[in-house]
């Protein structure tokens, strides 16, 4: 039986879009490898990386069958990769990690048995903020039993990375890289759609923040956030700016030191 076959018709497809991480990539591959659940693909999806990413990537598939390689032969951007993987997956539900972020060993496990007892379409899980090195900052507990569409145009408490989705649901719809919050539109898509979204309030994901210019970040994702309320959204300029003041309310919050 070739990797082709082994790799089809696992429970879980988990989509690693990587770019120039080779810094960050032996962890962030190793917390999905020792899964507890271990019924899954990992499909990750090189975007043209200039360092050694691709060749730790294929070091890990010599060991494990499990994970595949696929290399962009241009740079795509970080949606058009995701977009990909999608369209590769081959399991009963997606889950995203990106490449600087790791998962408990008991992320997949925990969460499937969510997603199977709830019946949710699509759900996430609280996180821990860690920084450069991987050590803890905090926890970021969640207030929401569910994920409304009302709760998450006031503040996105999503973390990419702590995502699983039904496939069936993920392959209806694609991210759109014209916006620079790609990921959260797609939340907002699948919502709209009608997808019933859930939160499983345990600390499964670790989220790296990034250590470029945070002032230049925070002003990046504010003027993301409002191109999404007035273009994607098509919201009034009043509107907008409702959702706009408690959006930097509650980022301000998120991001304080308890």
């Amino acid at each position: 039986m070739n990797k082709q076959t082994q790799q089809k018709n696992k429970i879980c497809s988990v989509i690693l879009p990587v770019y120039n991480s080779e810094r960050y990539l032996n962890r962030t591959v190793n917390s999905v490898v020792q899964q507890t659940m271990s019924d899954f693909e990992l499909l990750a999806i090189d975007d043209c990386s200039t360092d050694g990413s691709v060749q730790l990537l294929e070091r890990w598939r010599e060991k494990d069958s499990r994970i595949a390689i696929a290399c962009n032969t241009e740079n795509q951007g970080v949606a058009t990769v995701r977009n990909r993987g999608i369209a590769m997956a081959q399991g009963k539900y997606i889950a995203f990690l990106d490449s600087d972020d790791t998962w408990q060993s008991t992320k997949l496990e925990r969460q499937l048995q969510f997603m199977e007892q709830t019946g949710c379409d699509f759900c996430c899980t609280a996180y821990s903020m860690v920084d450069d090195q991987g050590h803890h900052i905090k926890n970021r507990m969640l207030l929401w039993q569910s994920i409304r569409l009302e709760d998450l145009l006031r503040e996105n408490y999503i973390c990419c990375s702590s995502v699983m989705l039904r496939s069936q649901i993920a392959k209806q719809h694609t991210m759109n890289g014209r916006y620079a919050h790609e990921d959260y539109v797609y939340w907002l898509e699948l919502l709209q759609s009608g997808a019933k979204g859930g939160v499983l309030n345990q600390c499964l994901t670790n989220y790296r923040l990034a250590q470029t210019s945070r002032s230049a970040n925070k002003l990046k994702a504010a003027q993301g956030r409002w191109q999404v309320y007035r273009n994607y959204l098509g919201y009034g300029v009043m509107r907008s700016g409702w959702y706009f003041v408690q959006y930097a309310v509650n980022g301000v919050r998120k991001y304080r030191k308890d």
